[in-house]
């Protein structure tokens, strides 16, 4: 029995063992991810697949380069690219991000595992080690998900910037192959305190990689304020688009309007109830400037009814704008400007128009503010810790919005919740009240 398990545990290949040890490291900063379809099933056809091509790259004459690093570890590492992508719902930087801090993880931990092994427990029997070195490695690399990996799910900004890969990218090598090339130039001319140098120069360089992807991607106050400002920039630059339209709009309404009073006072003495009914149409661009304690909040829902009254979409407003008077421009226009904007995306090519409704309401309760905004949504849509996900092909561009309403209000002391119900979306966001609202 005892030279059966050692045979389990020793039997497999040293590329095997490693691809086995990058799967775990690499998997745990996937848990969160978006799965694409039938996961369970892609991941039994590739694991057993992963494991023949890493089997054929070990039988195969080792490819060196400068006659002492071996490759078989790189080319394992880049066929995990294309199995992420087939397992996960991701992009390629995303995808480089995961597997860089996989090998990483991997590289870090098992380092670890063999020196704690070495220092501790140096005369166990070759199977007892690697059954001991298996709970170790494992250990380790729940220790680097709780630190690290797990930042993913609620930190990472997913507009990570390329050269910071690449920047990591070329830490990692260097850092790997100078380990190597000491532990193999030296030989077995080295005391165990140099051996336990070198292993701990592996840890902290693979360390200060997993440091710095997770740390410059997490989203900080200076950077989300900046791609907010860039975001309200194209918010205006687009609502100036309509602005002309709108214009006109109001031009021609009044225009009509000029032309019945006329008429009526050159002796038109009565008047038909459609054009009673044109007159009132030309009023009611009027009725769309909103007024709510707040001028940055007026002019933004008097842009937005206007935009709603071109796209014939019915929008209902009832929102106290002071109780918001300690909020920035900036984040006021994040805040409603994404949220309406993405309303009046759901709504405008509603063939029904009954169905084009958006009703929007602001109100202040003792220590918090609630904004609850509800529109008509007939598609099905695809929520990430509770934040809708962009349907659009370009993630890059598009699907930061609902991240950045989602950062003011937690900046502001509150909370963003989405649902669907049916045809129906709800966005509920609670804030903080201005100081002197709040009950002692």
């Amino acid at each position: 029995m005892m030279a059966q398990i050692e045979a389990l545990v020793t039997g497999c290949s040293q590329a095997v063992q490693f691809c086995l040890q990058l799967m775990l490291a690499t998997g745990i900063q996937c848990i969160s991810l978006k799965r694409r379809p039938w996961f369970f099933l892609r991941l039994v056809c590739v694991v057993p697949l992963l494991l023949l091509l890493s089997e054929w790259l070990d039988g195969m004459e080792s490819i060196a380069y400068m006659g002492w690093l071996q490759m078989t570890p790189f080319e394992i590492w880049v066929l995990m690219l294309p199995v992420c992508c087939f397992l996960f719902d991701i992009t390629r930087k995303e995808t480089l991000f995961v597997c860089l801090a996989g090998m990483a993880t991997q590289h870090s931990c098992i380092i670890s595992t063999e020196l704690i092994l070495r220092l501790c427990l140096p005369e166990l029997s070759t199977y007892v080690t690697d059954l001991l070195a298996v709970l170790l490695y494992t250990l380790l690399c729940g220790v680097a998900y709780l630190v690290f990996a797990r930042k993913i799910n609620r930190e990472i900004d997913i507009r990570i910037r390329a050269n910071r890969l690449l920047l990591v990218a070329a830490t990692m090598i260097f850092t790997m192959v100078l380990r190597r090339a000491a532990v193999d130039n030296l030989g077995n001319n080295y005391s165990l305190m140099l051996k336990g140098a070198i292993d701990l120069y592996g840890v902290m360089g693979c360390l200060v990689s997993l440091w710095v992807l997770f740390s410059n991607n997490t989203i900080d106050e200076m950077r989300v304020e900046q791609m907010i400002m860039e975001q309200v920039m194209r918010m205006e630059e687009e609502k100036h688009r309509f602005s002309q339209a709108t214009i006109d709009t109001i031009n021609l309404k009044c225009h009509d309007l000029k032309h019945q009073l006329e008429r009526l006072q050159t002796g038109g003495n009565e008047i038909s109830r459609q054009e009673l009914q044109e007159l009132a149409d030309s009023v009611t661009v009027y009725s769309k400037i909103a007024r709510t304690g707040s001028d940055v909040l007026d002019s933004i829902l008097t842009q937005e009814s206007l935009c709603c009254e071109r796209y014939h979409i019915h929008f209902t407003c009832m929102a106290d704008g002071s109780q918001l008077r300690h909020m920035k421009s900036t984040d006021l226009y994040s805040l409603f400007g994404n949220a309406i904007d993405n309303a009046i995306e759901a709504v405008w090519q509603e063939p029904e128009e009954e169905k084009r409704v958006i009703f929007l309401k602001v109100t202040g309760s003792g220590d918090y503010v609630s904004i609850h905004l509800e529109n008509h949504c007939p598609g099905q849509v695809t929520f990430r810790d509770g934040i809708p996900q962009t349907d659009k092909a370009d993630r890059e561009q598009h699907g930061f919005g609902m991240k950045s309403m989602q950062y003011v209000a937690r900046k502001y002391g509150g909370n963003l919740v989405c649902r669907q119900e049916g045809e129906m979306f709800y966005l509920n966001i609670l804030l903080e009240a201005p100081g002197e609202e709040r009950q002692p």
